[in-house]
């Protein structure tokens, strides 16, 4: 697998899980502040029950798969080692190729390129540190996934409720924050030769498309 192909599926899972979040997070937040919202939710109970499990079997999963240990799984840390592997996919030539490949005036580029960044091994070490960041809070929600969702256990009912009521949705989007972080600082290098910066939060776009989305749908209820 190419860093592109690794760098593609690490986003595709990383924003199915921020849109899942602004999904469910929209619905409930707009369930417990407008009364007739929730009246109409519970008319259909069942469904909305449903859909929360749903909901957050797919946002477990995907992190599940983003943070898989297996060789040959589409994981954070697959694409850490194709990174190191092939730094040239970074660098000042590959950047260029790209820059003309989505724009038909290029007589820019020549001034543009005078100030990017190529990533470097330490612009890798300072990646790999906010991954971490974001495996320590996975750690906390990954029974949910080991225990109950991927593989239903037999266990008593209070050990169950126990690892549901362990982990909240804040728990959830500390680890949704910290890939985002990462994944926008894989963008900035790859579209724009910029160098990794951490400290700040950066936008959930995704997240924000997901609660854009779900409030478009609640105002047709309204």
């Amino acid at each position: 697998m190419s860093v592109e192909e690794s760098l593609r599926a690490f986003d595709r899972d990383t924003d199915l899980v921020c849109r899942t979040l602004g999904y469910t997070l929209a619905i409930r937040e707009r369930a417990n502040g407008d009364a007739a919202t929730l009246e109409k939710l519970q008319k259909n109970g069942l469904f909305w029950t449903d859909y929360e499990q749903l909901a957050l079997t797919t946002i477990i999963i995907s992190l599940g798969r983003i943070f898989d240990v297996q060789k040959q799984a589409h994981s954070v840390q697959r694409l850490q080692e194709e990174l190191r592997s092939d730094l040239r996919y970074f660098d000042k030539n590959s950047l260029a190729a790209r820059k003309k490949a989505y724009s038909s005036n290029t007589d820019w580029l020549d001034d543009y390129m005078k100030s990017v960044h190529e990533l470097n091994a330490s612009d890798l070490d300072s990646i790999a540190k906010e991954i971490g960041r974001a495996e320590s809070l996975w750690k906390k929600c990954k029974p949910m996934r080991d225990r109950v969702l991927a593989h239903d256990q037999a266990q008593a009912k209070d050990a169950r409720t126990k690892i549901f009521t362990s982990v909240t949705y804040e728990d959830i989007i500390g680890v949704a924050q910290a890939l985002t972080n990462v994944g926008n600082a894989l963008f900035q290098a790859e579209v724009n030769g910029r160098q990794p910066q951490f400290g700040q939060d950066t936008n959930m776009v995704a997240f924000r498309v997901g609660r854009e989305a779900a409030n478009a749908i609640l105002e047709q209820l309204a």
